[in-house]
This record gives C-alpha cells, structure tokens and sequence, in this order.
C-alpha cells in the first residue's frame, strides 16, 4: 500500500497537484494529511483504501462519493471540517472507525465495523444485508437513517440513539437502541420488507437486545416486528410507553432459537393486530414468554395457524403458539383469535405454574383448540371451543364432538 499525502495547496482529488506524491491515490492507497496540507474536494468518484487525518485543520469537501474500501483504521480529527452532501463510504470489513470527536455528515456502511470512540453522524447508510458492529461504544444519529437486513453487535456491544429530526427504516440488533430527541422520527418502510418499519431482534451472535423511546414525537409508519436471532434463548427489552404502533409482528426466522423472552418495562400498546408467524421451520413454533411490569394493551393478539405473515408473501403457518405471561399485570385485549390446526393445541398460560396470570378480552373472540392454563380472565371472560382449561378463571370451555369449527364470540 502506497502512501499519498494531501499538498500543501490541496486542491481536487484527482488533481495531480493536490497530492505530495504528483499521483492521485487509488483503492490500493492510504490518504494522509499533515497539519499544513490544503483543502481537499472530492470532485468526483474517487477511492483510497484507508484516511488518516489525525493532525489535519483543513476542510475536506464532499462533492462525489469517496469509497474507503480498506480493513484498517479510518480516523477523523475533530479540527477538520467536513462539508458538501456526498458519503464517504467505507466498505472494508473489518476497519475501525475513530472519529476523535468528529461529527460526520454523511457516512455509508458496508461490512463489518468496530467502533473506537463515540461516532456522532448526521445521516447514516448501511444498507448492505449484515454488518456485525464491535465495541462498546455509542452511535448518535441525528438526521436520517437506513439500515440494512441485520444490524447487530458484537461483545458488549453498541448503543445506537436516534438524537434529531430525520427518517428511519431498518432492522435493529444493538445492545440498545434509544429514540431520545426533541425532534421528529419518521418511521419508513424498509426495502424489501414493504409493510415493516421497524425490526428488532437479537441477530446473529447477539442474545440480548433493547429498545427504549424516550422522547419526541414519532410519525409514520407505526409497524413493529420482532424477531428470533440463531441463538438458542433470545431476549428482545421493550420500553415503548408514547408510541402506539398500528401492527406489531412476532417473527420466528430460523429454526435454532428454541425459546424467546420478550421483556415489557413499560405497556406495548398497539391499536391493530400483534400477530405470530415462523418464517423458517414450519413444524415448530418458538415458546414466547413475556414478562416486565409492563402490559400488552391495545387491538387483537393473534395466534392462529394457517395466518399470513404480515412480513412475507401467503405461508401456510400449522404448528401451534405457545404464550406466556410471567408478571402480574392485567394484559388487556379488544379481540382474541386464537387457533391450531394440527392435534396439538395453542398454549396460553402463566410461565410459572400454579402463579396467577391476568388476561382480559373486551370485544370479540374466535378461540378453538387452545388450552390455557393459570389464566385469570374476569375482566373480560373468554369463551373458548375444544381446549383444556387448568386453574383458570372466568374462562368457559364449550366442547362439540366429531367436528373442529370455531365459533365467534360477542363479549
């Protein structure tokens, strides 16, 4: 790797004169700054394998894309100034970011990253299919952000916070992800995944993921998903109270995962429909227990076989969901659809057997072949056909021989 250093007159990228060495620098190449070189404007498409700007003053002027395709170290200076509305693309796996403190205006991700020091970006791309971030450090956004098919952390992992006004569609894997702004997040669709704004869930080789709202007001898209990772126990911490999403979709994609905890710290309300579908394995469905102070509180919790995803194209759903609520607290339903096509039946039931756990469904009902256990409904009985009903309360069992049809019931 060939060494090319920013002249003391600067100048445009692919200008001779901008560099030291008279050759302007290709992907093979480790651009340099010193405290004396000039301003540099990347005028066109241009390439370099690795930057150090540690002792530049200068101002680096992003008029065209500059790819950074190298695995080594990136590192900004917080005296520099960075202008114009192009990325800087970093597309080597593997390369470390330091930022010294610097913000960033515009940065594209492609591959692996470890974090070395607070990254602080205005607008942040990372749109290819899986990017692992290492270290333990923070991600600030404070405009707009698109993230790719899975963003996840490694060891002790990232805190991602969305801090301004700006757009987001993606998939979240950090350790945390906080939404904490005076301003305004508008949720969007992610590509490919048309009706899904936001996915979390524990990817990869990460086992534990929270996301928290904390302030600012949310617009758009209101669609939440979570979702299974490859690990065998998934832990998925909600802190949501102030957003009310219109869909929320349990999602089971890989078959390894064989239990997730979906941790509520505060009430998930939901207007629409929280759903259960598996996108991989059809012939097992991952136990889901939730627990936390929190409630689920809203639309109609569906767990039917045979439901369409609400993420992909029309799949035939046939083995039976298995719930668990493991707090005290009331969880308040409008509708409850609840359905196995197969002779094993859903499960709906405290986690702990023989300990309390409250359930109350206002309007309508079509439950069949679901048996539940530990079960208090007296704030909006449940009627249900061909269950088994264990230690429950305010929940009616109606029993036809020789046939499996549902019936609807008006509260």
């Amino acid at each position: 790797m060939a060494t090319r250093t920013i002249s003391n007159a600067g100048g445009n990228y692919n200008a001779t004169a901008a560099w030291v060495e008279g050759i302007v620098p290709t992907s093979a190449d480790a651009v340099v700054a010193t405290a004396t070189s000039g301003q540099l404007t990347v005028n066109v498409a241009s390439a370099a394998s690795t930057f150090t700007f540690t002792n530049y003053v200068n101002t680096l002027t992003m008029n065209a894309v500059w790819t950074v395709s190298g695995t080594g170290t990136q590192t900004f200076v917080n005296a520099m100034t960075i202008s114009g509305s192009f990325n800087i693309a970093l597309t080597g796996t593997g390369a470390t970011i330091i930022t010294n403190g610097k913000t960033i205006p515009n940065l594209s991700i492609t591959g692996n990253k470890t974090v070395s020091d607070t990254l602080n970006i205005v607008n942040l791309t990372s749109s290819s299919s899986t990017v692992i971030w290492s270290g333990t450090q923070t991600i600030n956004v404070s405009g707009n952000t698109t993230l790719g098919m899975i963003q996840n952390n490694s060891g002790n992992g990232i805190t991602f916070n969305l801090t301004g006004t700006g757009t987001f569609t993606g998939f979240i894997g950090f350790k945390e992800t906080n939404i904490n702004t005076a301003g305004t997040i508008t949720l969007t669709s992610s590509a490919g995944q048309p009706t899904c704004a936001i996915r979390v869930g524990p990817f990869t080789s990460a086992s534990s993921v929270a996301f928290n709202y904390i302030s600012g007001t949310i617009a758009g898209s209101k669609t939440l998903v979570l979702a299974g990772g490859v690990v065998s126990t998934a832990l998925t911490s909600l802190n949501l109270n102030g957003i009310t999403w219109t869909t929320i979709g349990f999602l089971n994609a890989n078959s390894s995962i064989s239990l997730h905890t979906i941790t509520l710290v505060s009430d998930l309300n939901f207007s629409g429909d929280f759903s259960f579908a598996q996108g991989g394995n059809l012939l097992t469905q991952v136990p889901v227990i939730i627990n936390g102070p929190g409630r689920l509180n809203g639309g109609r919790l569906i767990l039917n076989a045979g439901l369409l995803s609400i993420l992909f194209s029309p799949v035939y759903q046939g083995a039976p969901y298995t719930i668990k609520f493991g707090s005290p607290s009331l969880h308040t339903l409008t509708e409850l659809s609840s359905s196995s096509l197969f002779e094993s039946p859903n499960i709906i039931s405290s986690q702990t057997a023989s300990t309390t756990a409250y359930l109350s469904v206002s309007a309508t009902q079509s439950v069949q072949n679901t048996n539940f256990t530990d079960i208090d409904a007296t704030g909006g009985p449940i009627q249900t056909f061909r269950s088994t009903l264990t230690r429950t309360t305010a929940i009616t069992n109606f029993t036809q021989y020789g046939g499996t049809v549902a019936f609807t019931f008006l509260n």
